[in-house]
């Protein structure tokens, strides 16, 4: 016994040809689109990452120019000079030079033995640029440096906002 199955498959008619054409050129730009969003972020996280290690061996500069010698070797209390520190913050920050970032504003709080450095800058970003908006991104960070604790305190000052220190 044999049994014959026959499937018509319905042929297309001439209008209906090509039609998928269109839609390819379309799916590589939005694929295009979504790559260079996705570089873009990639661009700010490097920023990112780039201003906080600024900031953080900026942070740790201060603090270590900062401390008083004189007070330190005749009494051997630990005191930071807040006007020495935000003076090596600056310089600091100048000699690193980071590539690929034009810094904003840099803001320095001292308390105690305690160094905040707070910044915001600008990179530039890969794609975008003539679209005014999307070429600049900004990124901010901090870095805090404790240049010795106290044995009976573990808490963090709470720190008066930022002085804005013009480098």
């Amino acid at each position: 016994m044999s049994v014959k199955s026959s499937v018509r498959v319905p042929r297309r008619k001439a209008a209906e040809r090509g039609s998928v054409l269109a839609l390819v050129p379309a799916g590589f730009l939005v694929l295009i689109i979504l790559a260079a969003f996705a570089i873009n972020s990639a661009v700010a996280y490097k920023a990112s990452q780039q201003l906080h290690d600024t900031l953080l061996a900026a942070a740790n500069d201060g603090a270590a120019a900062g401390l008083d010698g004189t007070l330190f070797y005749s009494t051997g209390a630990l005191e930071l000079s807040p006007s020495r520190v935000d003076q090596q913050v600056c310089a600091s920050v100048r000699a690193q030079n980071t590539p690929g970032l034009q810094t904003q504003t840099i803001g320095v709080a001292v308390d105690g033995l305690w160094v905040e450095v707070t910044g915001s800058a600008i990179a530039q970003g890969l794609f975008a640029r003539g679209i005014p908006g999307f070429g600049a991104i900004r990124v901010n960070s901090s870095a805090t440096v404790v240049v010795a604790s106290a044995p009976t305190s573990s808490a963090a000052p709470i720190f008066q906002p930022a002085v804005q220190v013009h480098c």
